[in-house]
C-alpha cells in the first residue's frame, strides 16, 4: 500500500542522515520501482531525488545526474513545483561539481523560471 511506501521513504531518508548511503539507496531504488509500477509518480520522484543526493554524497555525479533527470521528469509530470525547484538546485550542484558551468547555469535559469510561477513556494 502507498501508506507503507511513505514510511519506507522516511526510513531511507533517515538512513541517509545516519550516513548509511548504500542501504538508503537500495531502499530508495525499491521504492522508486514500486512507485513507477503503481504509477505513483510523486513517490517515485521523491525516491529518485534522494537517490541523486545519495550519489552526490558518494562522489558519483553521473549517477546523481541520471537519478535527478528521472526525478525532474516525474515532478514535472505531476506539476510538483517544490520538488522541481529542489531537483533543479541539485542539478546545479551536480553540474558545478563536474565543472559543467554551462549546465549549472542552465539548471539555475530553469529554476528561476519555475520559481517565478504563482504556485511556487518561496525559497531562500
Amino acid at each position: 500500500a502507498w501508506e507503507a511506501a511513505i514510511c519506507d521513504y522516511w526510513i531511507a531518508y533517515n538512513l541517509n542522515r545516519f550516513e548509511k548511503i548504500d542501504e538508503s539507496t537500495r531502499n530508495l531504488g525499491k521504492l522508486a520501482a514500486f512507485g513507477e509500477a503503481k504509477n505513483y509518480k510523486w513517490l517515485a520522484a521523491q525516491a529518485y531525488g534522494w537517490m541523486g543526493f545519495n550519489m552526490l554524497a558518494v562522489s558519483q555525479p553521473s549517477r546523481a545526474l541520471e537519478y535527478s533527470e528521472k526525478a525532474l521528469a516525474l515532478s514535472e509530470a505531476v506539476s510538483d513545483v517544490y520538488n522541481m525547484q529542489k531537483i533543479l538546485t541539485q542539478r546545479v550542484d551536480i553540474f558545478r561539481s563536474t565543472g559543467n558551468y554551462a549546465g549549472a547555469l542552465q539548471a539555475a535559469q530553469k529554476n528561476l523560471r519555475v520559481g517565478a510561477s504563482p504556485v511556487a513556494s518561496p525559497r531562500q
